[in-house]
């Protein structure tokens, strides 16, 4: 792998996540814009859009041939396309934005020849931006500088620590609430922060265990799942297949086997 290319990726994107970031503090209106969906629990606003456009102005800015893919619509179909592909989340957990709660990130994941290479999640109102690099490992950066993290080493069951979301489909909800009903009494408790990014960093820096959720998309995990990866975790989805729309789950590796059989068993149970 060209490591001067890959540099170039982890530096535009922790410049632009953080503008991004900038952005959407800075210029957040007091009367919010907002549409809806898949439901009418699903919302987008007008600074996701905005946000969007930035972050795909920024890549162009220097990479003009490169793709991507936005949650909110936008995809560059290049006429000389290189291979490297952007897929970008601007606002992740857009209900807590909408809310004022602190909880959302810019999300920002960058494969080469489709392998993520880059992943940055950027939480700007927690003072934190979550980085990964294949191969050279999974960093928190905040006001005391970059450091180093790595997933828990916790091997039992009952002690772990579950964070998941919920989807915006009432149907799914439903059945999403039947599966933590089934597990509610093996694991030691459950967390739901809204940013499915955020969610998956938190496995990766060992402040949850675990993780399980379904109807993502690439925007929701491609940079976390890289962060939990490189933080020394695994990730997955339905058996034998990687993380997906229908199924994605993490944790640290002392309980993948167990957790994710678990998550399996009442996936297809109650799915």
């Amino acid at each position: 792998m060209d490591t001067s290319l890959i540099n170039q990726l982890e530096l535009m994107a922790l410049e632009i996540a953080h503008a991004a970031g900038d952005l959407l503090v800075d210029q957040r209106p007091s009367v919010m814009t907002v549409d809806t969906k898949t439901s009418e629990t699903d919302v987008v606003t007008a600074m996701d859009k905005a946000a969007e456009a930035f972050i795909i102005e920024k890549i162009k800015a220097q990479r003009p041939n490169d793709l991507f893919i936005g949650e909110e619509g936008t995809v560059n179909n290049s006429d000389n396309p290189t291979n490297v592909k952007w897929i970008v989340d601007p606002i992740d957990g857009t209900v807590n934005y909408l809310h004022k709660h602190p909880i959302w990130s810019v999300s920002i994941g960058v494969k080469v020849d489709e392998i993520t290479q880059v992943g940055v999640v950027h939480a700007p109102l927690l003072g934190e931006t979550y980085l990964a690099i294949k191969n050279q490992g999974a960093y928190l950066i905040n006001k005391n500088g970059r450091e180093r993290v790595q997933i828990t080493r916790n091997t039992t069951l009952s002690h772990t620590l579950v964070a998941t979301g919920f989807s915006y489909e009432s149907a799914k909800r439903k059945k999403h609430g039947q599966v933590i009903a089934e597990i509610s009494d093996q694991v030691r408790d459950f967390r739901r922060d809204g940013s499915a990014a955020i969610d998956l960093c938190m496995v990766g820096l060992g402040r949850v265990d675990a993780y399980f959720e379904t109807g993502l998309h690439p925007w929701d995990y491609t940079a976390g799942a890289l962060f939990v990866e490189e933080a020394g975790g695994k990730t997955g989805g339905l058996a034998g297949k990687p993380l997906s729309s229908d199924l994605a789950i993490a944790s640290n590796q002392g309980v993948f086997e167990e957790f994710s059989n678990l998550i399996r068993t009442c996936h297809k149970k109650f799915y």
